[in-house]
This record gives structure tokens, sequence and C-alpha cells, in this order.
């Protein structure tokens, strides 16, 4: 299954694979980003409580980024096969 999966991205064309490309590249830096934040703020407390809800928040906004880069990658895949 994952394999087909592999395949299947490495036949996109370039337009699709680089608006993924972008989606993953833009999504492994928040994410490394809301780790830190977390690891800073240590848990929940009255003094942490901003920092540890940022981090919560960075941790949903790659998931995100990266289903609308794929809905988008899909998208121009489907226009460009119909060519």
């Amino acid at each position: 299954m994952l394999k087909k999966i592999i395949d299947r991205v490495g036949g996109m064309c370039d337009a699709a694979y680089f608006v993924l490309k972008l989606s993953l590249v833009m999504s492994c830096p928040l994410m490394a980003g809301a780790a830190a934040a977390y690891a800073v703020s240590g848990g929940l407390t009255v003094s942490t409580y901003i920092c540890y809800r940022i981090s919560r928040e960075l941790f949903s906004l790659p998931a995100a980024i990266l289903l609308v880069g794929v809905l988008s990658s899909v998208c121009i895949e489907d226009i460009v096969g119909r060519r």
C-alpha cells in the first residue's frame, strides 16, 4: 500500500509535486517550533499558559497545511491529467 502511494507521488506532474513539496517544507519547521515551544513551556501552569497555548495551536497548523497541500496537488494533477 505504501509502495503504491510513493510510486504515485513520484509520477506527479511538476506543478503538483512542487505544491506538495512546498507544503511539506512549510509544515516541518512549524512542527519543530511547536515541539520546542512545548518543551520550553514545561506543561500547563499559570506562568507558562501563553507559551503552552501557542505550542498547542502550532501542533495543529502543520496538519492543516499538509491537508491543503495534498488537496491542491490532487486538483492540479487532475486538471493536468484531463488535457
